[in-house]
């Protein structure tokens, strides 16, 4: 019997294989066509209180088409998150202003040409500034270092793939006091896996040692893409299976606390850590990476994140303030 993730709703209880255990991980990240899940009624009943039927309905229904959207595979799998963000800032919007009853309406504008091509315009236009990316995802990397840590190992493991894709640790943190793992972290050294070299020069003027990390990520990044197609062409449903299984699972616990974009900004942010922690791995192993280590890093992850009371809701106040690519209509 493998672990399971039970979430409680009224009359309803959603049963999930973990993404934690390294079977459950191997079948999840090994399943080629789109998963599909099973629903069984048993007599008995329990008493919820003040359970709002009427909002979770709403999210289940989104939750649905969501789904449906991330298993589209005519269109990329950036592309997909960005429509699921969308959708739930749409829906956050409408819940914060009470007007519950239009959020059915929601998921559907996004089925359509325009709001799909608007949502893709707003996609490229994040990934075109390179610079904007490179902070963010240096700065939503980093804050893994605020969670709660149950495997001292896992710390070294976050510490490694920072060199490696980022050329170091951030020395400056914004709030206030910091974990233990972030104080270790600090107190590595910039001189780190990657050979710096001579900085190149740019217009006649040497570039920083900053710039020179951000050209490094993003022809690194470059290089993975090409890697992944010739060596794990099916990398995307791998991701499509991690984001159908964090969706799944978390999105309609929004119905407790009516934080809709915080949980599907976490849905990507976990699929999009992963996915960074893999990419430095694979340089870490002089550009080739094993289906065994996405199953190990996947899992390990899952571990560290799922099996901690506090990070989920770290997490997601984090993404509150610091949203993925805001796509509005």
């Amino acid at each position: 019997m493998y672990p399971r993730h039970i979430e409680e709703f009224e009359g309803v209880r959603e049963i999930t294989l973990s993404l934690s255990c390294p079977e459950a991980a191997r079948i999840i990240l090994g399943k080629k066509n789109p998963v599909h899940f099973l629903s069984y009624e048993k007599p008995g009943e329990e008493d919820y209180g003040d359970f709002d039927l009427f909002f979770y309905s709403q999210l289940v229904d989104a939750r649905e088409s969501i789904l449906k959207m991330l298993q589209d595979r005519s269109l990329s799998i950036h592309h997909r998150m960005a429509l699921a963000l969308a959708i739930s800032h749409d829906m956050q919007a409408h819940v914060d202003r009470r007007e519950m009853f239009s959020c059915e309406d929601i998921p559907k504008k996004y089925e359509s040409e325009t709001a799909r091509k608007y949502t893709k315009e707003r996609l490229e236009a994040f990934e075109k500034d390179e610079t904007g990316r490179f902070e963010f995802a240096q700065k939503t990397f980093q804050y893994l270092y605020r969670l709660e840590l149950l495997k001292e190992n896992w710390l070294y493991v976050l510490m490694d793939a920072d060199k490696l894709l980022y050329g170091g640790l951030a020395s400056v943190y914004e709030d206030s006091v910091k974990s233990d793992a972030e104080q270790k972290g600090n107190a590595i050294q910039k001189d780190n896996a990657i050979q710096k070299g001579n900085p190149a020069q740019k217009g006649g003027e040497e570039q920083s040692e900053e710039d020179m990390d951000q050209l490094r990520y993003f022809v690194n990044l470059q290089e993975f893409e090409l890697w992944k197609q010739e060596h794990m062409p099916d990398w995307d449903i791998m991701l499509e299976q991690m984001l159908v299984y964090f969706v799944f699972t978390y999105f309609c616990g929004a119905v407790y606390d009516g934080r809709i974009q915080a949980k599907m900004q976490v849905c990507v942010y976990s699929v999009y850590i992963i996915e960074e922690i893999l990419r430095a791995r694979w340089l870490e192993n002089e550009k080739t990476l094993s289906m065994e280590e996405v199953v190990e890093l996947t899992y390990r992850y899952s571990r560290e994140v799922e099996h901690s009371d506090q990070n989920p809701e770290r997490l997601e106040h984090f993404m509150e303030k610091n949203p993925w690519i805001r796509v509005k209509k």
